[in-house]
């Protein structure tokens, strides 16, 4: 776990930030630019970017409809209930340290999902269900360097058929929603809206069934630590 001051901000009497901690530095000086503070309760600062302008217009990000700190395991799956209950379209960004994940959603379903995770990118997927060895994922990874996607370079050099890559890709969703219910330690953002050009391929997996799967997929790591 990060060094808990690493994030640490100080506010003083005058209403002038310090960063105290590099990680807190890093992510002001990463929003540079004019930001609007919104209410809040007394021990929660909320920001949002506007502009010099001060008003909420399209061009200044997505609105947020749900955000929230995540404090222990389980925390996300509450909130993939809530958000296979209300059907809103929007993008899920779940942070853990350094990894950043995005879960789409529109209408109760799961439609898409992104990740920085490296064991939870595509090719790492493919390798672990079997669908290619490790010479074929170098293979790909050459094409990858070259500008390629990992999906469509599989399909070029031959490796993977497209109704196979497509199955893959509804795994690698799988794997990256339920790697969501285990954090222990980090914040969530639900956004409303999304370009739909930023999903690789569109799925359609109800929020609920994932939700039941994942629960049973937690509490069999738990059993699991418990008999290690």
């Amino acid at each position: 776990m990060r060094e808990a001051r690493a994030e640490l901000v100080r506010i003083d009497a005058q209403g002038v930030v310090h960063p105290i901690g590099t990680v807190a530095s890093q992510r002001l000086r990463a929003r540079e630019g004019a930001y609007r503070m919104l209410p809040a309760p007394a021990h929660v600062v909320m920001m949002r970017y506007t502009g010099e302008d001060g008003r909420r217009d399209a061009e200044d990000g997505a609105i947020v409809r749900l955000a929230g700190e995540i404090t222990s395991p389980g925390t996300m799956c509450d909130v993939l209930a809530l958000l296979g209950q209300t059907g809103w379209r929007g993008e899920l960004i779940v942070l853990d340290g350094e990894a950043t994940r995005a879960i789409f959603f529109d209408g109760g379903n799961v439609v898409g999902a992104q990740t920085t995770v490296d064991d939870e990118r595509l090719g790492m997927v493919m390798y672990r269900f079997g669908a290619i060895d490790e010479a074929q994922h170098e293979a790909v990874m050459e094409k990858v360097r070259s500008g390629s996607r990992f999906g469509q370079g599989a399909i070029e050099l031959g490796v993977i058929t497209e109704e196979r890559l497509y199955k893959l890709i509804g795994k690698q969703i799988d794997e990256i929603v339920f790697a969501t219910f285990a954090i222990s330690d980090g914040t969530f953002f639900f956004l409303e809206g999304f370009d739909e050009g930023r999903l690789v391929s569109h799925h359609t997996v109800s929020a609920n069934a994932l939700l039941m799967d994942g629960v049973t997929r937690l509490d069999e790591m738990r059993f699991f630590r418990v008999k290690i």
